[in-house]
């Protein structure tokens, strides 16, 4: 299963520098694919099939994995419509969500490593 037949195209824009130009970023979903589009970045397109792991952040947004180890697309959370993006993805994968304890304990375990 996975998204309906409409499709979804999300957009952001965001100032890049004071020089006023602008970093965009579209995320497409089809009913068979996520794609990311983002200026000065390489297309990012994940088959729905291939999803392993959803995984929702507080204050960050969405991180995707396949079977490659490591997040492989990242959706902003502040990203127009993305409580409806998180809606279409999760019929392909259920959304976990990361609690503010797991960031913290994360956190303090990367400062105890460099020693700060």
């Amino acid at each position: 299963m996975g998204p309906d037949d409409r499709g979804l195209g999300c957009h952001r824009r965001r100032p890049r520098n004071h020089a006023g130009s602008y970093h965009a970023f579209q995320l497409t979903i089809t009913p068979t694919t996520v794609t990311r589009t983002q200026d000065g970045y390489t297309t990012v397109e994940v088959n729905g099939g291939d999803i392993r792991r959803i995984r929702v952040t507080p204050g960050r947004g969405l991180a995707i994995w396949t079977a490659a180890s490591g997040p492989v697309l990242g959706i902003p959370q502040h990203l127009e419509r993305f409580d409806e993006c998180r809606a279409l993805l999760s019929q392909w994968y259920p959304v976990e969500e990361a609690s503010r304890q797991l960031l913290m304990r994360m956190f303090a375990v990367v400062t105890a490593a460099h020693g700060r």
